[in-house]
């Protein structure tokens, strides 16, 4: 019997799962209360009770998971039934976030439902990031986003371009550079505010030293990813 082919979404999810089940045991909150106080650093001021938070792409635990000022705080990944059967990471979890099984595509919230949005270097995963932007800009008011992503120079995009033509990379559908995110943002309204970055030098040593061949083939080959913050205010006004 003939059996339709899974999407390229579904093959990336089906590596992320697996991705997460084999590091379970490696896997820390120490992380997200990093970035959760970095984000509080951003925003100048305290976090207020009644602010209203969505993080899209949570993984197992979310940074929304220790901003625990906030009372109104959702967390959304595909692939939340999944992380809610691995014991593991439910040590790590709040009852009082709403955790959702939920696509960044389309998202079930009423226009400008919140003050602050949250995305982790997730984008890269999605099946269409332009729609995940578009309702992001939809369900967020006049707030913050917090976005992260992994990026790459313009010979490191056109070489992931071409890896993907064999899928060498299950996890990763598209590729950015820091530019196009930056130019996106701003068609879509979303003024940078601040903007840090770890650097393609740091990630290119690191790959150098790795043991792994993988890793040594990207760094000789002049594809490390440079790690970008962008931390923007959206006026719809």
């Amino acid at each position: 019997m003939y059996k339709k082919p899974k999407s390229r979404w579904d093959v990336a999810q089906k590596y992320e799962s697996n991705w997460w089940k084999n590091n379970a045991n490696f896997i820390s909150d120490n992380y997200y209360k990093i970035v959760a106080d970095n984000l509080r650093n951003m925003l100048k001021t305290p976090v207020r009770a009644e602010c209203r938070i969505v993080e899209i792409g949570c993984g197992p635990i979310g940074i929304v998971t220790f901003l625990t000022e906030c009372e109104h705080r959702y967390a959304l990944d595909p692939l939340n039934d999944f992380f809610i059967n691995e014991s593991y990471f439910n040590k790590f979890r709040d009852s009082n976030v709403k955790y959702l099984t939920s696509k960044g595509e389309k998202l079930d919230f009423a226009d400008n439902s919140f003050d602050i949005c949250i995305m982790d270097n997730v984008l890269d995963h999605c099946e269409n990031p332009d729609n995940v932007l578009s309702e992001i800009y939809r369900v967020l008011d006049d707030g913050y986003f917090y976005f992260t992503q992994n990026t790459y120079t313009f010979w490191g995009k056109f070489l992931r371009k071409f890896t993907e033509l064999f899928m060498i990379d299950k996890g990763h559908p598209h590729t950015y550079t820091k530019n196009a995110l930056k130019k996106q943002f701003k068609h879509l309204g979303f003024n940078v505010l601040e903007q840090t970055q770890t650097g393609y030098f740091s990630q290119w040593q690191r790959l150098i030293k790795s043991k792994r061949f993988y890793d040594k083939i990207q760094a000789l080959l002049l594809i490390p990813r440079n790690k970008v913050t962008f931390f923007c205010k959206l006026n719809k006004c």
